[in-house]
Formats: structure tokens, C-alpha cells, sequence
């Protein structure tokens, strides 16, 4: 490999998210109560995938992860990740708008598809992508206005390659 076909990290950024694994674990509490606890309870087959299910769920969307890189931004839950690269960043703002939930949250409104990656109660970046399915993405952060610096240096430097 090259050293211009190699990425380097800019900026790395992990939210943890005490309100997804509360709600996780409280849905995880209820399951083992309905499978061992309550009297007569006999667990089958499913009621153990479904435990499973949910601590993996539980896990996987602990933790946002932002990863900005020369190549572009990576950013989402564990297994659900959204990649863009410079060239398919069109436009960088922070997104004043609140949230109205958590988790990953997926719109489409006149054609064009949304996707975000918000931790309750954090303050969001909102990407406007180009040449990709995805025509926007937002995700939340701990330092909106250091990582819109980065992303604006970043997308300015896509003319350059």
C-alpha cells in the first residue's frame, strides 16, 4: 500500500450513552423476569435468542464512535456505520434543531433520505452528502464547533487531490 492510499486519523470521538443502555438494560431486566423469575415461567428457544438479541443490542449501541480521517468521516453505533468521503461532503453545519429521539433514526421527506446518530441530550453536526443513497447525515458530539472546524478544513481540501 502506498503512503497516499493510506488514511490518517484527525480526530476521534466516543459519546457513551447512558440513556440507550438504561433502556436496554431495563428491557433486558423484564425478559429474565418473564423467563426466570415469575413462577411457572418455562424459557423456550426464543425467549433465549431474544435475551441475546438485546445484550448485544444493549452493547452495540453503548457507544457512538465519530472518526474523522485525510479520507473522510465515519460515524456511527458499533455495527451501523455511515462512511463518507471528502468528495461526497457537501455541505457542514451544526444542527440547531433538537432531536426528537435517540439511537439511529432514518427519515425520507421529498426524495431525499436521512440518516442520524444522536446520544440524548448532545448537541448535533448535520451533513449534507452528494453522490451517495444517503443525502444527509447528522450526528451528535461533545465539541460541535471543533469538529465542524475539522470537517470544514476537511471538505476544503477535496478540490486539492
Amino acid at each position: 500500500m502506498s503512503k497516499k492510499s493510506q488514511t490518517r486519523i484527525v480526530y476521534e470521538e466516543s459519546l457513551f450513552s447512558v440513556v440507550n443502555v438504561g433502556a436496554f438494560a431495563i428491557i433486558t431486566m423484564v425478559l429474565l423476569y418473564a423467563m426466570f423469575i415469575q413462577p411457572g415461567a418455562a424459557p423456550g428457544f426464543l425467549s433465549y435468542m431474544l435475551l441475546g438479541f438485546m445484550i448485544l443490542a444493549g452493547v452495540n449501541f453503548s457507544k457512538l464512535s465519530i472518526l474523522i480521517t485525510t479520507g473522510g468521516i465515519i460515524v456511527g453505533f458499533g455495527f451501523f456505520k455511515q462512511v463518507l468521503s471528502w468528495n461526497q461532503i457537501s455541505t457542514c453545519s451544526i444542527d440547531r434543531v433538537p432531536s426528537v429521539g435517540w439511537l439511529i433514526q432514518m427519515s425520507a421527506y421529498q426524495g431525499k433520505h436521512r440518516i442520524g446518530y444522536h446520544v440524548f441530550g448532545k448537541p448535533k453536526i448535520k451533513l449534507g452528502a452528494q453522490g451517495v443513497w444517503i443525502s444527509e447525515v447528522s450526528f451528535s458530539t461533545n465539541h460541535p464547533d471543533h469538529v465542524l472546524e475539522l470537517l470544514t478544513k476537511g471538505e476544503s481540501k477535496k478540490g486539492k487531490k
